[in-house]
């Protein structure tokens, strides 16, 4: 799976690492997302290179999406919240890669709501991540006002490509993240576990 990831990235990485134009807009008007269209298909071609097809990839990932990830305690009763927890994010990325979205903050704070809802104990996998879809579909429409037919090709390249990465890597992140959150009853030393501090506790998010 982690394979799979690369692969992602290959495609992402050079979409999301864009630069912003240097033309002034007026103080409400947004600038838009000049989307790199040769480095997405230069990683489109790496891509290929690995994989039959772009909808092999996406079949691979649709199946691992479709299996049933949840978060229970070992006897089987319902999680509770932890007391000392704070939901928090690490950006966009995971298992230690992180994404570089400098440009695209509007992206940045789709990843964030989308580790945040992971991070919460109770929440739904399968809601956190159709949340995380909206807010990328969102993102693309909004910045289609400003976009070439190109660029708006781009960013829903970008948005597909990291939602099939969260359907196909996710479920991990998903319990491991419920993990710190949650308290079992049969777990007695989180009943006192205070928060973790050092942000490599969220390389898997």
């Amino acid at each position: 799976m982690l394979k799979l990831l690369v692969l992602v990235l290959l495609v992402t990485v050079p979409i999301v690492s864009c630069k912003k134009r240097k033309k002034t807009f007026d103080s409400g008007e947004k600038k838009p997302l000049d989307v790199d269209v040769k480095g997405l298909q230069d990683g489109l071609d790496s891509l290929v290179q690995g994989l039959e097809s772009l909808e092999t990839m996406f079949g691979v990932v649709e199946e691992a999406g479709d299996l049933e990830c949840g978060y229970v305690c070992k006897n089987g009763k319902k999680p509770r919240k932890n007391p000392h927890h704070k939901p928090r994010s690490n950006g966009c990325g995971s298992f230690g890669l992180l994404i570089d979205t400098r440009d695209v903050p509007e992206m940045t704070r789709c990843c964030d709501k989308h580790d945040i809802c992971y991070d919460t104990c109770g929440n739904k996998r399968q809601d956190c991540d159709d949340k995380f879809k909206t807010c990328l579909d969102n993102m693309c429409e909004e910045l289609s006002r400003t976009l070439s037919a190109d660029q708006n090709e781009g960013c829903q390249m970008t948005s597909q490509l990291m939602y099939a990465g969260t359907m196909g890597l996710g479920c991990k992140s998903y319990k491991e993240a419920q993990k710190r959150a949650c308290i079992c009853d049969e777990d007695n030393d989180w009943l006192d576990k205070k928060p973790i501090k050092s942000s490599k506790a969220f390389g898997d998010l």
